[in-house]
């Protein structure tokens, strides 16, 4: 490796154009500076501004792989917009300094995709802890319409992927998608016997199925091709009694005006917190005169795993696609982050997520770094990624990467117990089936 100096910067950016002859050109490393790995982090969806990935991304300084890597990189850490706009001009910045050697982020899918056009034009490796969109991986105008993601991954002369970046989780399409078919129907299976006592004409089950379209945040991006699956799917359609685009600036009186109209057994919200909010406390405060809980059972998406959403109903089931912090190997080394200003505003018994992908993300590229014979660069980078794309080693967890796209992985699901979501129920890669975890709800068990 060189004596010069690199940085690397872990971030979630912006979106907007860049103006280069090819997808090939790199700027020229500042001599004797370091290059950087930017972290972009959201605190929006949390109780207490608390954040998972900036916990990780902090945490991971403290390993030996990053200390060996720290005489050529420097960590930065940032605060995510929130805004495709905003990640967008972040972004093009980004990709216009020489010093930027990769990017952990964004926190978002809609960010992330705003921001990757420019990343990719600048040859920046690109590690997904968070975002989960098919979409992200894949240039196209939205206003031309958004392609199915079954044409996004048959049709690669229309849509060439974007080579620059590997996501971490699984993504929502087929993974989570498929947990959450599986969780709607084992919760219809424990319910069959009260269904049955219907009367003919109501039999169920009956579906509200919202999808949050919040603009400002880029919530399609995320919620579009799972919604699209959903309705899609010949098994769920028929249960569909009412399909709504929502977002937070909405009617939201109208709404559960529409949710009571229905009269569903299961409400499906598919979306960030922010809206789950909104919908269950509303519901909450329409309960009919001697009603003790919500009638209904509810199944969230990974981005509404927030503790304060238990308050609303014991009938939460929000799927995830980390192991619940099974991992006694990833909580030893996150237990050691110094950073104890920001693990002061940890909700009691948050649930162990972002955190161990982002901290995974840092080691892979400070791996990466180490590996780099005679100069750090973003191309020594890329290769040592492409090279274990089928075993990128974490703390945490072992990653097979294909395409871009995180493989033989499954999406969990968890439940309320006590006041906060623990793993319930475990899909299996190719599993028919949700497998019952021992552990859920024991004293003393996360």
């Amino acid at each position: 490796m060189s004596s010069r100096y690199v940085y690397l910067t872990v971030a979630v950016l912006p979106l907007f154009l860049v103006s280069c002859s090819n997808s090939d050109w790199h700027p020229e490393p500042v001599q004797n500076s370091k290059l950087a790995i930017k972290v972009y982090y959201s605190s929006v969806d949390s109780e207490q501004g608390y954040s998972g990935m900036q916990e990780g991304a902090f945490a991971a300084k403290e390993t030996d792989d990053f200390k060996k890597a720290a005489n050529y990189i420097e960590l930065q850490i940032e605060k995510d917009p929130d805004s495709p706009e905003e990640a967008a001009r972040i972004a093009r910045r980004a990709s216009l300094s020489p010093d930027v050697l990769a990017v952990i982020g964004h926190s978002r899918s809609g960010t992330t995709r705003a921001a990757m056009p420019f990343y990719a034009q600048a040859g920046i490796p690109v590690l997904m802890p968070t975002a989960t969109s098919p979409y992200v991986l894949y240039p196209f105008d939205e206003r031309d319409g958004w392609p199915s993601v079954a044409h996004l991954k048959e049709d690669e002369k229309d849509y060439p992927r974007f080579t620059n970046a590997f996501r971490l989780r699984p993504s929502d399409v087929p993974d989570q998608v498929t947990a959450m078919k599986l969780t709607l129907n084992k919760l219809v299976d424990s319910a069959k016997p009260k269904i049955e006592r219907k009367a003919k004409s109501e039999l169920g089950p009956k579906i509200v199925l919202i999808c949050d379209t919040t603009s400002r945040n880029g919530s399609d991006v995320y919620t579009k091709p799972m919604c699209d699956d959903l309705r899609n799917d010949a098994d769920i359609s028929p249960k569909i009694a009412s399909y709504r685009p929502f977002s937070v600036d909405g009617d939201i009186y109208g709404l559960v005006t529409e949710i009571h109209a229905a009269k569903p057994d299961y409400i499906i919200i598919l979306g960030y917190p922010e809206l789950a909010r909104d919908v269950l406390e509303e519901l909450t405060e329409r309960m009919q005169k001697g009603q003790k809980a919500l009638p209904y059972k509810f199944i969230l998406t990974d981005a509404s795993l927030q503790n304060y959403l238990t308050k609303f109903s014991n009938d939460i089931y929000v799927t995830s696609s980390f192991n619940g912090g099974q991992a006694k190997r990833c909580e030893i080394p996150l237990a050691k982050s110094s950073h104890q200003e920001l693990r002061a505003k940890k909700p009691d018994g948050a649930v162990l997520q972002d955190e161990s992908y982002t901290f995974d993300a840092v080691l892979i590229l400070a791996k990466a770094v180490n590996s780099c014979d005679a100069q750090v660069s973003r191309t020594c980078v890329m290769e040592y990624i492409e090279k274990h794309h089928a075993k990128l080693e974490g703390a945490c967890e072992t990653y097979f990467v294909e395409n871009g796209e995180r493989q033989n992985a499954a999406f969990n699901v968890s439940s309320v117990c006590g006041g906060s979501f623990k793993v319930r129920w475990l899909a299996r890669v190719s599993g028919n089936d949700l497998e019952e975890n021992p552990n859920w709800c024991k004293q003393g068990h996360r």
